[in-house]
């Protein structure tokens, strides 16, 4: 099992990815965090091509634990746009998240997250994170002398945001954290394992 570690400074949680071998792909992802899956909650993805090419989409939403919804498949035409709207309805409350996954570069991606409060269609638009893979050469690296990959976030200037967890990578990975007020706080051991496609808040 591949190790990762987070260091944080003053806060117990973070935002940052896991990863396995860096996925090799000509296409672009966009993530969207922290989703509620509630009653009768859905996400709208705005989908708009600029290129001179349509492009095939996939909107995968994951709940927190790993496991998949029902996947969207979307062609958008060149010089288009388009609305598609995922279903994150849960009996049962429940965190996720959604990837989408552009066979191109030319797509401009947006999100909407959409709920029932009382009697009112509350619509919350939602902030894209981006992967930032590590060189095969650092991950062949890491495997191979059990190092820990950190990453430190001076979270006192972000106060009030939410810090998440998405391992990308297909195999589970360790986590940890640790808050120190400065940026060389290291952990002995890292206690959490995180599923592949996993969430932790």
């Amino acid at each position: 099992m591949k190790a990762l570690t987070v260091t944080l400074t003053l806060l117990v949680v973070f935002i940052s990815f896991g990863y396995g071998k860096e996925k090799q792909s000509t296409g672009s992802e966009t993530c969207f965090l922290a989703i509620s899956f509630v009653q009768a909650a859905t996400v709208t993805v705005k989908l708009s091509n600029s290129g001179h090419d349509a492009h095939g989409v996939t909107i995968q939403p994951w709940l927190s634990d790993g496991s998949p919804r029902q996947k969207v498949l979307q062609i958008v035409p060149a010089g288009r746009a388009t609305e598609v709207r995922v279903d994150v309805a849960s009996e049962t409350p429940a965190f996720g998240w959604l990837q989408v996954t552009e066979d191109g570069h030319s797509l401009k991606i947006s999100a909407t997250y959409e709920h029932i409060n009382g009697n009112t269609l509350v619509s919350t638009p939602m902030l894209p994170v981006f992967r930032h893979p590590l060189s095969e050469g650092a991950v062949r690296s890491a495997s191979k002398y059990s190092m820990h990959h950190g990453y430190t976030y001076d979270v006192f200037a972000l106060r009030g945001a939410l810090y998440v967890f998405v391992n990308l990578s297909d195999y589970p990975v360790q986590a940890g954290m640790c808050q120190e007020n400065y940026p060389d706080c290291v952990l002995l051991s890292l206690p959490y394992t995180v599923k592949p496609h996993a969430s932790v808040l």
